[in-house]
């Protein structure tokens, strides 16, 4: 089914039993990874992967429930000022996902991102002894219509799960169907 739908990207088969996870990112990293129109918005020249096939997101281990080859609805967090923000704006698949030591896993990924030792070394709160994780993923693209919080968190109660989406968050695929509908714009829709 996963190959199928890789195959026909960006097309996705909304039935499809994958796990799937929406992943809170702060919006500096998503102009970095993979937000075109956030990076317009930036005042400093940001080099820019956007283009990269495969990229690399470092975070806290915990949760640590994140599985590969599935995907990642990414949600961008609010920051007053950032247009683009507090919405889910694209959508990844999940290639790989480690737990490591800071040094070990930006030794191992830094090729495939837009983080410096220091951000890495932030992510373990400056601790080279504490795990966190990295998750590559790839085939990244926009939402058609990103999705604001508020819609977001409507759907999400009307499938009982309430969250602040502080952390990753797995969805079954109806959840992901439902959401996933509501960012196609009407030409899109099969």
């Amino acid at each position: 089914g996963l190959i199928l739908e890789r195959i026909l990207w960006p097309v996705k088969i909304i039935d499809l039993d994958v796990p799937t996870y929406i992943i809170p990112i702060k919006p500096e990293w998503a102009e970095r990874l993979f937000d075109v129109d956030m990076a317009d918005q930036s005042l400093f020249h940001i080099e820019n992967r956007i283009l990269q096939h495969e990229l690399c997101y470092f975070r806290a281990k915990h949760p640590g429930n994140i599985k590969p080859y599935g995907r990642i609805l990414w949600y961008v967090s609010n920051k007053n000022g950032i247009y683009g923000s507090g919405s889910l704006r694209a959508i990844s698949y999940i290639e790989k996902v480690e737990i490591g030591k800071p040094k070990n896993l930006f030794r191992e990924y830094r090729r495939l991102g837009v983080y410096d030792w220091e951000d890495v070394l932030r992510a373990a709160d400056n601790n080279l002894n504490k795990d966190i994780m990295a998750i590559k993923f790839s085939d990244s693209h926009m939402l058609e219509k990103p999705m604001e919080w508020r819609r977001l968190k409507s759907i999400l109660i009307e499938f009982n799960i309430k969250t602040t989406l502080q952390s990753p968050l797995r969805i079954d695929w109806k959840v992901f169907s439902t959401l996933y509908k509501n960012t196609l714009s009407a030409n899109e829709i099969i």
